[in-house]
């Protein structure tokens, strides 16, 4: 029906129609390893280029796409999709003159259908076509075909019927046994030469092998390989080619065997496993050695601030130096302004101000500003081309010792000089430079969290003091509570419930959510009755003689 003899144990084995099984012809088999992919772009890595489309189908190019899915088979870089409609739809490559007649050759290819519908596929040499079914469904299978020429035809792959196919990996060899697929980009450059001209050297693939002559890195400039430049290759040339290093002509590529790895223009990166680091950014945040930071949101491994700290602000001020102005004459390429080191106790916003003039008459300006700390790591970076004049900076810092370096460069030719300047300064104060405690932000630490944007406006809870929270508060529930008992004041106080005192039967409590959007609910401790009167944005009176336990909600009006 078909189906391909193989060897097996040194022996041909054929397929008996009448059993229904293959079996041991015992006539002996010339074994010959197969060499060069003699298919141009068998994996369609270069779409249809190098195949012919075979008629009715010509007039239905939808019928055929390059596919590159998740699911295409390992080794494989595309494959083709053929929908077929009806019989005779596919592909076909000539081979006109490009085989020895009479000598046997192996074709091989990975194929899989889609659907449950019965599929045959027509394929292989147009001297002996075989047909083959396909009964497995979305499953990848590597299929053989040997046959030996005596004439001249051409290698085709059509459906015998309406279905949708997949087929990628197509290889062409001389010899009775398949070998691993090969690309096709090694054996182009087989057929290319090397033009040594001086100092330059120009071929498709340079390769590096080592001391078992086996390749381990390699440049290449082939089309039809996707890879540039190659380092720590295993199965070079082969469809189980691996590279530990692989950067490729579109601008993608990966790193550390794919545990790194990035698309074409760089929009994204994929880092599988642990990033340590302690310094630079991540989008809009600074790394520290145990913060991520930017001017309005903080995460931290250490603990918040206590609530003081944040609503007493503390403004410290870092006196004049004259390092930090540099204005002269030099033929050394850098000028640099900086400061001496300024320590701050708690996160801080630094502001300062900048002028970086670099001589106009010399080419390739540029200045760059650093915050550096006291291990001698970058905390803030910033460059620029253009001269600056009183260039306002806030920068974040959590609690250290650090210094500003200001730094203008010029390109000099020997013997020349520049004229440039460096400027770093305070805001209100040029003889002053700010570091400001008091910082508009979210935050959370390893015991807690606040956002604390104003004495005013703010929510925040720690470890030790508890949720505290001041501003609009519209969210329907508990805003605080406690108990009274019948003779002293409040007890198990919480939220914003800032003490109770009972004068008689009459017991005030004082809060801080400042405004009527409130009631009070009371759950009493006996069967004493209760009511409240003159509600404030600030206290309540509880009128009740015995014990109770009571709870301020919040109310939409």
């Amino acid at each position: 029906d078909g189906r391909s003899p193989y060897i097996e144990n040194g022996t041909w084995w054929e397929w008996n129609a009448e059993t229904g099984r293959y079996e041991d012809t015992g006539v002996q088999a010339d074994i010959e390893v197969g060499g060069v992919n003699l298919i141009q772009n068998g994996n369609f890595f270069n779409g249809l280029n190098d195949w012919n489309i075979n008629s009715p189908i010509e007039t239905l190019p939808e019928t055929l796409t390059i596919y590159s899915g998740t699911d295409i088979p390992i080794g494989a870089t595309s494959c083709l999709k053929v929908t077929a409609t009806t019989y005779g739809q596919g592909v076909w490559q000539n081979l006109m003159n490009k085989l020895e007649l009479n000598r046997t050759y192996t074709l091989s290819f990975l194929l899989k259908k889609s659907g449950s519908e019965e599929f045959n596929l027509y394929f292989g040499h147009e001297e002996n076509i075989q047909t083959r079914e396909i009964t497995k469904t979305d499953t990848w299978e590597r299929h053989i075909y040997r046959f030996t020429p005596t004439t001249h035809q051409n290698i085709v792959f059509y459906a015998n019927n309406a279905a949708t196919f997949f087929i990628t990996n197509i290889q062409l060899e001389k010899g009775t046994v398949a070998s691993d697929f090969k690309s096709g980009y090694l054996e182009d450059a087989l057929k290319q030469t090397a033009e040594i001209n001086g100092g330059l050297i120009l071929g498709s693939i340079i390769g590096a092998r080592d001391e078992q002559n086996i390749v381990r890195s390699y440049i290449s400039g082939l089309k039809n390989n996707q890879t540039a430049i190659a380092t720590g290759v295993e199965g070079f040339g082969t469809e189980s080619e691996k590279k530990s290093i692989d950067l490729r002509h579109d601008g993608s590529g990966h790193l550390a065997g794919g545990n790194i790895k990035w698309n074409a223009d760089g929009s994204l990166l994929e880092i599988i496993g642990k990033i340590i680091a302690q310094s630079g950014k991540i989008g809009g945040l600074d790394i520290f050695s145990d913060t991520l930071k930017s001017s309005s949101m903080s995460f931290t491994e250490k603990p918040i601030e206590p609530l003081d700290t944040l609503l007493t602000p503390v403004t410290e001020y870092i006196l004049y130096q004259s390092s930090w102005s540099k204005e002269l004459t030099s033929p050394i390429r850098d000028i640099v302004a900086y400061t001496q080191a300024i320590t701050i106790t708690q996160d801080s916003v630094l502001k300062f101000k900048i002028t970086a003039i670099p001589d106009p008459t010399k080419t390739d300006p540029l200045w760059h500003l650093t915050i550096i700390n006291a291990s001698d790591g970058i905390e803030f970076y910033d460059v620029g081309f253009d001269p600056v004049s009183d260039k306002l900076y806030s920068v974040g810092l959590p609690p250290g010792s650090y210094r500003i370096f200001l730094t203008v460069s010029v390109d000099l030719f020997m013997g020349e000089s520049h004229t440039s300047t460096a400027i770093v300064k305070g805001v209100t104060e040029a003889t002053r430079i700010e570091a400001t405690s008091y910082i508009f932000q979210t935050k959370i630490g390893n015991d807690g969290f606040y956002s604390f944007w104003d004495a005013a406006k703010y929510m925040y809870y720690s470890a030790l003091e508890g949720l505290k929270i001041r501003g609009a508060i519209d969210i329907p529930g508990g805003l605080g509570g406690g108990s009274v008992s019948s003779r002293r004041g409040g007890a198990n106080l919480w939220g914003k419930v800032i003490s109770a005192s009972r004068a008689e039967s009459t017991v005030t409590v004082y809060h801080n959510i400042g405004d009527l959007k409130y009631t009070v609910q009371v759950a009493m401790k006996g069967n004493s009755t209760w009511y409240y009167q003159n509600k404030t944005a600030n206290s309540i009176q509880i009128v009740c003689s015995g014990f109770f336990d009571f709870i301020l909600v919040r109310t939409p009006y």
